[in-house]
Order: C-alpha cells, then sequence, then structure tokens
C-alpha cells in the first residue's frame, strides 16, 4: 500500500498513462483521417482530392510526430527492433541524407525525405501501448475507414438509378482524383476488411458489417477491373499457401466468397438493373482488363527509370526527382523498387528489401508459433496484406500517393503491434533496448523534419492554384501527373 503513493511509483504510472494516452489520440486521429479524408474531399472541389489528402497527411504526420516525442521522453529504456535491422535503418538513413544532398534540387528532394520520415513517426507513435487493445482498436478502424465510405458510393448508386444520370466510372469514385487511387487503398484494406470478418476480438454485428463492406468492396473492384490490386491479393494468397499453409485458409475462404459474392453484386448492380431500368452505365470492365496501353505506357516509364538507375547507380537521380525530368506521361514510374533505385540509389533498395525480408520473415515464424488461432489468423492477414502491397507496386503508385502511403503506415503499425503481442512469451533476438537518450534522439529529428515540412509547403497550400498553374506550365498535357501535389512536376 505504501508503495503505491512513493512519488516514484506515482511518476511512472503516469508515464504509462500519458504514454497510452498519446498513443490512443494518434490511432483516433488516424482513424478518423482514413475515415474522413475521403468524405471531406468531395466537399472541398474544385481542389483535387489529392491536393486535399496531401494537406490533411501533411498535419496529421505533424501531430504524430509530437506525440512521438512526449511519449519517448517519459520512458527509461524503449523497446526497439533487433539490432541487424537496427544497423540496417541506420545505414538506410545516411544513405538517404547523402542521396538528398546529391539531389539537383534539394528543396523537393528534402520534402520526399520529410514525408517518409513522417510516415516512420506515424508508424511508431501508434505502436507504444498495451498491444491487445491496439489490436482492437486497429480492426474496428478497418471497418470505419471503409463502410461509410462504401455507403456513400451506394447512394450515389441509388440517387443514378433514381434520376435516370448517366454514371461514369471516372466520376462515380467521389473523394479520390484517380479512382486506381481508391484501389489501391483496396489492396490494403480488402484483406484487412477479412481480418475483421472472422475476428473474435469483436462482436458479431461488426463481423457482420465488416462481411458486407468485403462484399461490397469486390463488387466495387470487378467494376473497375483492378489488376495491380488483383494481382497482388493473388499473390499474396499463393504465397500464404506455400509458406503459411493451413493457416492460409482461414483469410483466404472469406476472401474467395466474398470476391464471388462481389461479382455477382457486379453482375446484377451494375449490368443487370442498368439495363432494366434504362440507365447509361459504365458496368463493361472487359475494355480495361484488355487495355494493353497501359502495359506499354508502363514499360516507357520503366525504361525512363532504367536510363536514371544508370545514370546514378550509388545515390540516384535525387528523391522525387523522377517529377524533375518532364515526360508525357507520369511524375513517378508506376514500380516502387525502380522508383528508389532510380531516386535514392541500388543500395537503398537493397537495404529496403533486405528490411521488407526480415520483417515478413519475422511475422511468419511468429504465425507458426502462434497457439492462438484468431491471433494466428491475423497475422496471416496482414502477411498476406504485406505481399498483395508489394505486389501491387509493381505495377502502380501505392507507395506515391496520399490516402495509400496512410494506409501502408497504419498496416506497418498494426503488423508491428501484431508481432509484439504475437512475441509476448518472448523469443531471443527479435527485439533490442534502446537507450532513452537514443531514442530522444530518433523522436526529435522526427519532429524537426515535420516542422520543416509545414513550413517548406505552407506557402504552397495557401497559394495551391499559382503553385499547380506554374507545375502545369512545365509538362502541357490533357492530365495531371500526380506525384506530391496535384501535378506534381517541379
Amino acid at each position: 500500500m505504501v508503495r503505491q503513493f512513493l512519488p516514484g511509483h506515482f511518476f511512472l504510472r503516469s508515464s504509462a498513462v500519458l504514454n497510452a494516452g498519446c498513443s490512443l489520440a494518434v490511432i483516433y486521429l488516424l482513424i478518423l483521417f482514413v475515415w474522413l479524408a475521403p468524405l471531406l474531399s468531395v466537399f472541398c472541389e474544385p481542389t483535387a482530392a489529392h491536393d486535399v489528402h496531401r494537406a490533411a497527411q501533411i498535419g496529421l504526420l505533424a501531430v504524430a510526430a509530437v506525440a512521438l516525442l512526449v511519449s519517448v521522453r517519459r520512458w527509461r529504456e524503449v523497446q526497439g527492433p533487433s539490432r541487424p535491422v537496427i544497423v540496417l535503418l541506420v545505414f538506410a538513413i545516411v544513405i538517404g541524407g547523402f542521396a538528398v544532398l546529391h539531389a539537383q534540387v534539394r528543396f523537393w528532394a528534402g520534402i520526399e525525405a520529410a514525408t517518409m520520415l513522417g510516415l516512420a513517426a506515424l508508424v511508431l507513435s501508434v505502436t507504444i501501448g498495451a498491444p491487445e487493445p491496439q489490436l482492437k482498436r486497429f480492426l474496428m478502424g478497418a471497418l470505419i475507414g471503409t463502410a461509410p465510405y462504401y455507403l456513400m458510393l451506394c447512394g450515389i448508386l441509388v440517387g443514378a438509378f433514381a434520376s435516370g444520370t448517366t454514371l461514369y466510372r471516372a466520376e462515380f469514385f467521389s473523394g479520390y482524383s484517380n479512382y486506381r487511387f481508391f484501389n489501391h487503398v483496396q489492396t490494403i484494406t480488402l484483406p484487412m476488411l477479412a481480418i475483421v470478418a472472422v475476428s473474435p476480438m469483436v462482436s458479431a454485428w461488426v463481423r457482420r458489417c465488416a462481411w458486407g463492406s468485403l462484399v461490397l468492396g469486390f463488387s466495387f473492384l470487378w467494376y473497375t477491373a483492378a489488376r495491380g490490386t488483383s494481382v497482388g491479393l493473388v499473390a499474396g494468397g499463393i504465397a500464404a499457401i506455400i509458406l503459411l499453409r493451413a493457416t492460409a485458409w482461414r483469410v483466404l475462404r472469406p476472401l474467395l466468397l466474398a470476391a464471388l459474392l462481389g461479382g455477382l453484386v457486379f453482375a446484377v448492380v451494375f449490368i443487370g438493373l442498368p439495363t432494366l431500368l434504362g440507365v447509361s452505365i459504365d458496368g463493361d470492365a472487359s475494355a480495361l482488363m484488355t487495355n494493353t496501353r497501359s502495359a506499354d505506357l508502363r514499360a516507357y516509364l520503366w525504361s525512363l527509370a532504367w536510363h536514371d538507375i544508370a545514370e546514378s547507380p550509388w545515390l540516384g537521380i535525387g528523391p522525387m526527382h523522377f517529377a524533375h525530368r518532364p515526360n508525357f506521361e507520369a511524375a513517378h514510374p508506376h514500380n516502387f523498387p525502380l522508383q528508389v533505385a532510380a531516386e535514392w540509389g541500388v543500395p537503398m533498395l537493397i537495404l529496403v528489401l533486405t528490411l521488407s525480408y526480415l520483417g515478413l520473415r519475422r511475422m511468419r515464424v511468429s504465425i507458426a508459433r502462434e497457439p492462438d488461432a484468431g491471433l494466428a489468423t491475423m497475422g496471416t492477414g496482414l502477411w498476406i496484406t504485406c505481399i498483395a502491397v508489394a505486389v501491387d507496386s509493381l505495377f502502380s503508385g501505392n507507395f506515391v500517393m496520399p490516402m495509400s502511403q496512410v494506409w501502408i503506415a497504419y498496416l506497418l503499425g498494426w503488423a508491428i503491434v501484431w508481432t509484439r503481442q504475437a512475441n509476448r512469451g518472448g523469443v531471443s533476438g527479435t527485439v533490442s533496448s534502446i537507450s532513452r537518450r537514443s531514442a530522444l534522439a530518433v523522436a526529435a529529428v522526427l519532429l524537426v523534419s515535420q516542422l520543416w515540412l509545414v513550413y517548406a509547403i505552407h506557402d504552397q497550400v495557401l497559394h495551391l492554384n499559382d503553385h499547380l498553374d506554374g507545375a502545369h506550365r512545365i509538362v502541357i498535357n490533357d492530365h495531371d501527373s500526380p506525384r506530391f501535389w496535384s501535378h506534381g512536376w517541379f
């Protein structure tokens, strides 16, 4: 009893409460972002949804960096990754710093680097605290971040059918500048919804809502003929069957069933009903599936990236600098590994691939050793999602667009928290202790980077139309080329 009133004990308890409070605030703010950003973008027209998402993202990253620093200040010792991982991260930071200094336009290289650091701060800030309650919040957040938007799309469909208005695919997905950006998010959220639909950690009504959202999500996937997302999900499923075996089917069964039901909903809602009601709708997805022009354009962009790699293989041409060399198609190469190698250098790509492999291997080992079936199923779903995102990145810009960037941070934070919970019994060599001083230095650097980022772009936000007009004069074409902003050339 006396111990409870000792000042030191009270301080430690208060610190733990404050740490948990900061992490709780960030996870709720993160859920609020993925929930509201697409919905509120509808009311910000004619400002492009991409630009609305970007401005909101920068605010989210700044808050996460502040919360991370506050949390770290209260800890005497911080649990971190294994020492080999820490060494690789240090090398990545050093190489990244040299890549920024090597860039022709350091201002924009710094903006790209600061955005990556902000996303790292976001991931770290949501991993603080007890794992089990955080896992429940991630489960609920996955549903909250998807179901309301799907309901809005259903409302748009009902309105189009009732009024007889022609519905075009490019205009249907309000809140996204391009429906492919929505597909990038689906690569992440569809398997997440499958996790929620079978999780014993949430109530029955939450699982039912997740099931309904999953089926709706697949109907929209059929409607948009999202090849990158589909290939990513199939690759994740095949990899899980090969490497995870029995646990894979706990997630793949609901995904496959929802894909079939979603195809049925697509046939009825996007083909049958419009024909019956005499409403015009571009429901034929076969043209998108057989479109070879997009493959030709990607081959063109990839050839540009290979040229950049050959020009500067060690440090790249500079972060974001694919958008500094105008072409007629896009400000990024639609292939994340090529983008990293071209802009940051081949050594950085090797580090990214190595860190990704170590993380996936650690999760696979934890899944195999996890005795709790529900927890193992969750880990399997997250592992499949990571593979799907990686494969999708070979054909798209999912690591470039702000909404999918934040969802990827959401995925990584969830995966880290899950791994901590799965390793609660202690697995030798998977974690290390980081001194409070070192952790404080890292958190301070992350915060400074976000303060600089806010300062660097605030004038662009206040005069966004003028900035975009200047970017349009660099490359004059019939479409936007998103990178940092909706027209990303500099």
